[in-house]
């Protein structure tokens, strides 16, 4: 009776646990708002760079790790593996939200002080982008 009851306990433990699943950080990043104005912009794309040169931190000591045979497990490359998806996650972010000028050294026009033209000119020399998306973001 008791077996009975211990493991009626630890199955509904289980599903419970489940329910209260913590989100992947991919999962939490996606969840933040999209930024609407050039300040919120500027604000989420800092703290994207900010993000990934913490990850890249992360990885930086993970990869230095020895393995210890004694422990008979390595975190290293599990830290290293998570780092890497982190770091992709924050590129795809910052790519939703148009953070790309906020990676390049290379100075971006910003349209409203100069010609339309200029701006997309600077755009296409220093983004992958099209011209028509260089143009779209020019006027905006």
């Amino acid at each position: 009776m008791y077996k009975k009851i211990i493991f009626s306990l630890g199955l509904l433990l289980l599903v419970l646990n489940g329910c209260n699943a913590k989100p992947t950080y991919s999962e939490a990043l996606n969840s933040r708002v999209i930024p609407t104005t050039q300040k919120q912009k500027q604000q989420e794309c800092s703290y994207i760079r900010q993000e990934i040169a913490r990850m890249q931190s992360s990885y930086q000591q993970a990869s230095m790790q020895k393995c210890n045979p004694q422990y008979g497990i390595c975190i290293a490359p599990v830290v290293m593996a998570k780092a890497n998806n982190n770091i992709y996650s924050l590129e795809n972010r910052a790519s939703i939200i148009e953070c790309d000028a906020a990676f390049s050294t290379v100075k971006i026009i910003n349209s409203q002080n100069h010609s339309i033209t200029e701006c997309i000119k600077a755009c296409k020399e220093n983004t992958k982008r099209t011209s028509s998306e260089c143009f779209d973001t020019c006027n905006k």
